[in-house]
């Protein structure tokens, strides 16, 4: 009896099997479907969280910048910058200002349809250059679908995050100069490289006048350092060893 029962059984646990596994085909094919189909869509996606939609073509310009960051040549220079996106966002024509991470483009989404010529005068009025280029081409192709990805693109206050970095590597610099001059533990220099970050920061991202941020970094120096010590800084300061971090 319970062999029979156990024969009859069996059908039905493979018939049950082959059903699972199909099932489990098929949720896979969708899984894969569906990570393609986002996966196309990722780009619209990362650029509709900021911009709400896709801008067309003849709605943005790109063109050539000289905001380089010159403490930190691989990005933009967030503090030049951030003044220069936002008053081209008070412009009635323009919708959106951007820069790319080297800071050497900004990108203009425009309102309305106008010309070219018109949209440059714009452009050159708020740069106070003599005259802009607009990039076309292969390299506006490009700039165009970096732009559409949402990578490595800063709109207004958000190049503060630029300057934020700048702000790292300004303090890192100011560390070495320092420990070349005087000695410096390793523990003493990481708690001297936070608190520059912190005051070099405050200075690109909310202003200040250069007395004001060496004053600041000259406390950071007492708090931590020996009297013998900040008067050898002291001196260097006067002699200038420190003026190209402090800007």
């Amino acid at each position: 009896m319970f062999m029979n029962s156990a024969n009859k059984s069996k059908p039905v646990a493979a018939d049950v099997r082959r059903r699972i596994l199909r099932h489990a085909r098929t949720l896979v094919r969708l899984l894969m479907s569906a990570a393609t189909i986002f996966g196309a869509l990722l780009p619209s996606l990362a650029l509709a969280s900021e911009n709400k939609i896709p801008p067309a073509k003849d709605q943005i310009n790109f063109y050539q910048a000289q905001l380089v960051c010159p403490a930190a040549p691989l990005i933009g220079c967030g503090s030049a910058a951030k003044p220069i996106l936002l008053e081209l966002e008070r412009d009635p024509h323009v919708s959106e200002a951007w820069l790319n991470r080297p800071g050497t483009n900004i990108a203009v989404i425009w309102k309305e349809r106008m010309a070219s010529r018109k949209r440059a005068k714009i452009i050159q009025a708020v740069l106070s250059e003599p005259r802009v280029h607009e990039i076309k081409g292969a390299a506006r192709a490009q700039a165009f679908q970096t732009f559409l990805a949402g990578r490595d693109w800063y709109r207004g206050a958000d190049v503060d995050r630029l300057s934020e970095e700048e702000a790292v590597i300004n303090a890192a610099k100011l560390v070495r100069k320092i420990r070349e001059l005087i000695s410096v533990t390793d523990e003493k220099a990481t708690t001297l490289q936070h608190e520059f970050t912190t005051v070099l920061a405050r200075k690109l991202t909310q202003g200040g006048s250069r007395e004001e941020t060496e004053v600041a970094l000259m406390k950071v120096c007492q708090a931590h350092l020996e009297e013998k010590d900040i008067a050898i800084l002291h001196e260097a300061h006067q002699s200038g060893a420190f003026s190209h971090l402090t800007r």
